[in-house]
């Protein structure tokens, strides 16, 4: 009798929560406001839940979406660097070349104005003081370069030669306190002699008060004296004292060189010496 009673009260449950279902179905079909409602009252429980899961999953994607970017964005500028440097590289390039043309194109000059022959060498080293002005060049004995060979560049004289290696030459610069070059001036072909006072510095010593020499007139080599040929170009006047109070007979004449004696690169020597010598 108990067990037939526990039998129907299982069966009458499930037969109620059938017919609840099914007024909630009905309901929800014809009311949507109250589906809306009941949804509304499910949402708001489950929201926080489902924020909670799938928080964590959001922030790696971005975190590995943004790792990719700064990755990406690393390589493109180390490229871009890269690309910078071989360009500043190629265009400092084309400018040496551009100077270096320029200087060539002033040594071809003086060399079409002399009839000797030449060796174009590079200046490799300076010693410069306030004493002394000297050079080193690429070119030595073995390519036919003497004592006392005349040294130019694309503006005029330069200096001479020293003392040579086989490979070799030290330059004397026309501003070193010990060059002493037979000199004139140009226009009024007034003669003297170009003394170096170094630091890049000359002057023309033993003229006398009386000789017409003005600021601006060119300085050239006299011929006198066997190293210089004469004619060429030594410096322009800068200075004109003839009332200095250190020398009561001669003029204090300061010359700027031609050549730019601190910035020498490209430079011809001048082979005709060992000429002279066999004379």
């Amino acid at each position: 009798m108990t067990e037939k009673k526990r039998s129907l009260r299982q069966f009458k449950f499930v037969i109620g929560a059938i017919v609840l279902i099914g007024i909630f179905v009905i309901l929800a079909r014809m009311n949507h406001d109250f589906y809306t409602l009941i949804s509304n009252l499910v949402l708001e429980p489950t929201g926080p839940v489902k924020e909670r899961l799938n928080g964590p999953s959001t922030y790696l994607h971005e975190l590995f979406r943004d790792l990719s970017s700064f990755n990406r964005l690393r390589t493109e500028n180390r490229k871009l660097r890269i690309e910078i440097a071989e360009l500043r590289r190629q265009l400092n390039m084309y400018r040496e070349a551009s100077l270096e043309n320029v200087r060539l194109k002033s040594l071809l000059r003086m060399k079409n104005s002399i009839q000797d022959d030449f060796l174009v060498c590079q200046v490799v080293g300076y010693d410069l003081t306030p004493w002394i002005s000297i050079v080193t060049v690429n070119r030595g004995v073995n390519d036919g370069v003497f004592p006392d060979a005349v040294v130019l560049s694309g503006g005029g004289v330069a200096g001479r030669v020293l003392n040579s290696s086989l490979h070799y030459s030290r330059v004397m610069l026309i501003s070193d306190r010990n060059s002493r070059i037979p000199a004139l001036i140009q226009r009024t072909r007034v003669r003297g002699i170009l003394e170096g006072l170094g630091e890049g510095r000359c002057q023309l010593s033993y003229v006398e008060k009386g000789a017409d020499v003005i600021v601006g007139d060119k300085v050239i080599t006299s011929g006198i004296g066997g190293y210089f040929p004469k004619g060429l170009l030594l410096g322009t006047v800068t200075k004109v004292d003839k009332d200095t109070e250190h020398d009561d007979l001669f003029q204090l004449i300061e010359v700027n060189p031609t050549s730019d004696l601190g910035r020498l690169e490209e430079l011809l020597i001048l082979k005709r010496k060992k000429a002279i010598l066999g004379e």
